[in-house]
């Protein structure tokens, strides 16, 4: 059974420990100037498998499937924003955590 197998409340708090695991999981990534990437063509910078193989303590026993989810719904909430890099031509989009700023909205950190 993984971590986030359960009903209503438990469920619920699963699901925020995931987020929260995730984006701090990504926060480190991307100040180690790795770019995740939203994309599973991307293959090992896949952002769910590149936390997953780069910090199993943060995000310890969840599941890609439940890393996928997570980073949805983070997106889907704000939490994590798709941004564009690269020249022309050459452009990947990445994802990286939004940081609130002081009038709340959030940007990249």
């Amino acid at each position: 059974r993984s971590k986030t197998e359960h009903k209503g409340a438990v469920a619920s708090i699963d699901r925020n420990n995931v987020r929260k695991a995730l984006v701090e999981a990504l926060g480190m990534a991307v100040a180690k100037g790795m770019e995740p990437s939203y994309s599973i063509a991307a293959r090992n910078l896949y952002a769910p498998k590149l936390v997953k193989n780069l910090y199993p303590d943060i995000v310890n026993g969840y599941t890609i499937k439940e890393l996928e989810r997570a980073l949805g719904e983070c997106i889907a909430g704000d939490e994590i924003l798709i941004k564009t890099v690269g020249r022309s031509g050459r452009e990947k989009r990445i994802v990286v955590p939004a940081v609130p700023n002081k009038s709340g909205v959030r940007r990249h950190g």
